[in-house]
């Protein structure tokens, strides 16, 4: 586990749990999602109260150096919700992602649970004897889409980098 600093409340966590913005060579801030892009990085939690405090105490043109306004928090949401259904695509391709009641069930190592939005109260039934934290993000038709499958009311997680980025899209959501 890699720890960073939180430039806006001072907290340290593991990387991979925070959002990192870096400063492009055109001096745009940009949100660097897989935390690969070069230059120096400023981390910050993914949530709405502190980027309004890094925003308020000028900690984007302090720490990159760059006068550029950061994205605004909307897009950066949107960005972050993106990557996240993509991941979960790929989780499905790769085995990693467990769609339906039964094969959640029987789903060996899971990180977590993706509830659609829109799912029946027997889903959400279901789901509260299962012993792993759940997450509501997307809708039916959401899910659907991005694993190709007619409908989808929740879905398995077991690839923890998927898990930790719909981690962030539940904490971004969140006012603070």
């Amino acid at each position: 586990m890699t720890e960073r600093m939180c430039q806006a409340t001072r907290q340290k966590l593991d990387k991979a749990t925070m959002l990192r913005f870096v400063a492009s060579p055109e001096g745009q801030i940009v949100l660097d999602i897989a935390h690969k892009l070069p230059g120096r990085g400023f981390h910050l939690l993914p949530e709405k109260e502190a980027y309004d405090k890094a925003l308020k105490t000028k900690a984007f043109l302090r720490e990159l150096e760059v006068p550029a306004a950061p994205p605004a928090w909307a897009d950066i949401v949107a960005q972050l919700e993106k990557d996240a259904l993509n991941r979960v695509g790929l989780a499905k391709k790769a085995g990693h992602a467990h769609p339906g009641w039964d094969a959640v069930k029987y789903a060996r190592h899971l990180q977590g649970v993706l509830v659609a939005t829109d799912a029946g109260k027997d889903i959400q039934n279901k789901i509260l004897g299962l012993d792993v934290p759940c997450a509501t993000l997307f809708n039916n038709q959401q899910l659907a889409d991005i694993l190709g499958l007619p409908a989808v009311s929740l879905v398995g997680i077991s690839a923890l980098h998927t898990w930790q980025a719909l981690q962030k899209v539940a904490k971004a959501r969140t006012e603070g």
